[in-house]
């Protein structure tokens, strides 16, 4: 394995890790708004998607009056997740990667969606890319989440 494979198989986990927090933040906010605790709040939200779990939220933060600012944090991620981070996330993560001794990056294959079974290099700072705005989903919502005692840990 080279260095820039290694680059890559790490990169990939950070996204994973990243991804699972950023749904776990969705999770406890869907959880406080409805004041339900982690047992039955997992019965309601650990089956969903990113999408309808962040779509759940801002129809309930937007029926209950909820904050202001956990609303709009709310709808700025789901365009963020709409505007392609959803789909280079599944990529990062889903994707078949693969090299040989004459390929001079790793490339991915996807096999669901646009360009399905079509391998393409992949270069590092795309999926670095990927961490970094999934940080920034994040970092978008953390602010109100501790501000209402939302817990993050």
């Amino acid at each position: 394995m080279t260095l820039d494979q290694n680059r890559y198989f790490m990169l990939t986990g950070a996204i994973c890790s990243l991804w699972s927090y950023l749904e776990y933040l969705l999770s406890n906010i869907i959880w406080s708004l409805l004041s339900l605790d982690k047992e039955i709040g997992n019965i309601i939200t650990g089956g969903r998607d990113i999408l309808p779990k962040i779509n759940m939220a801002i129809a309930l933060a937007n029926h209950l009056d909820a904050d202001r600012e956990l609303r709009r944090a709310l709808v700025d991620v789901r365009k963020q997740l709409q505007s392609g981070l959803q789909d280079e996330r599944n990529a990062a993560v889903h994707g078949v990667y693969s090299s040989n001794e004459t390929a001079i990056r790793p490339r991915r294959e996807t096999h669901r969606g646009k360009g399905s079974g079509q391998a393409k290099d992949v270069d590092v700072t795309e999926l670095e890319a990927v961490v970094r705005d999934i940080k920034k989903a994040i970092d978008t919502l953390l602010p109100s989440c501790e501000r209402l005692g939302i817990n993050v840990h």
